[in-house]
């Protein structure tokens, strides 16, 4: 089966600055898919040349099959984006609002605007002015817009931003729901390496315009960190006991003792320190996180 979206060579310049190179994404039909950078490692710009929003210097790029610029109109009905806050008319309210979207879309139910209001947690709010909205519920606002057409494939660049706690778990959970339910194909760009964890099966990480990893969540985890956090006491003659094992070893802000080793020597370390007379309370090899494989890679 053809991906849902998928990029081939795809590069932009600016100036003397090469935004991207030759990133090739490939997200199939049903993924949750994370898209993860430093700010200004090219995410958004090619988010945008996706979307058609700016022309790539080169590459293509394409949707259900099909090449975007040869089938834009066709394409772009099966497709919801958010990638800056649309331009909305402040002295209207939400549903006023929508229902200009829904006009301009054809074909949406006016009972979908009342659906996804209620998705994003604004429907007590439904008739209020947009311009009285915290930017927390504009950028709600913004991602119902983007889910107004029932679209197939959805596009989202940094959709948490503005945000509280809560209102981060509320769209997650939304989102997952219409991914799981309604089999919604998603691109989410985000910051949140902690959210993409918890809320994406597959991942692709971009540095200076270059794609460097794309995989699933759960092979990324699955690959040992190479440490392990050891409490024990006395902690001096444990730091001394893995320096002449050819062992790096450093304390952490919590008191325990981080040990970089493989697991093929784990047995053996821990004997030593039984050896020795040292009390270990804890000897575990480090879980592996989206944000500690984010970090290791330089990204």
């Amino acid at each position: 089966m053809a991906p849902i979206l998928e990029t081939r060579g795809l590069s932009r310049r600016f100036g003397r600055i090469q935004a991207v190179q030759d990133v090739n994404l490939e997200i199939q039909e049903g993924d949750f898919y994370g898209f993860l950078g430093l700010n200004g490692a090219g995410k958004t710009t090619t988010i945008r040349m996706i979307l058609q929003l700016i022309r790539p210097d080169s590459g293509e790029i394409r949707m259900f099959g099909q090449n975007v610029r040869k089938h834009f109109i066709e394409i772009m009905r099966k497709v919801g984006a958010l990638v800056e806050l649309p331009a909305y008319y402040p002295y209207l309210s939400a549903v006023r609002n929508l229902e200009i979207l829904r006009l301009a879309s054809g074909g949406v139910p006016r009972s979908r605007i009342d659906e996804c209001l209620e998705l994003v947690g604004l429907l007590p709010r439904k008739h209020d002015r947009v311009g009285t909205y915290s930017q927390g519920m504009r950028q709600r606002l913004a991602i119902a817009m983007a889910l107004l057409s029932r679209p197939k494939l959805v596009i989202l660049d940094e959709p948490t931003n503005g945000l509280d706690p809560h209102g981060i778990n509320h769209i997650r959970e939304a989102l997952q729901r219409l991914n799981r339910e309604e089999g919604v194909t998603f691109l989410v760009s985000s910051h949140l390496l902690h959210e993409v964890e918890i809320t994406c099966n597959r991942v692709g990480m971009i540095r200076e315009g270059r794609l460097v990893v794309q995989d699933t969540v759960q092979n990324l985890l699955s690959r040992s960190s190479g440490q392990v956090r050891v409490e024990c006491e006395p902690k001096a003659s444990a730091v001394k006991i893995f320096q002449g094992l050819g062992l790096e070893a450093s304390e952490s802000t919590d008191g325990s003792i981080l040990l970089a080793a493989e697991r093929s020597r784990l047995p053996e370390i821990h004997a030593e320190l039984v050896r020795a007379g040292i009390r270990v309370w804890s000897f575990a090899p480090e879980r592996m996180t989206l944000e500690n494989f984010f970090l290791s890679r330089g990204s």
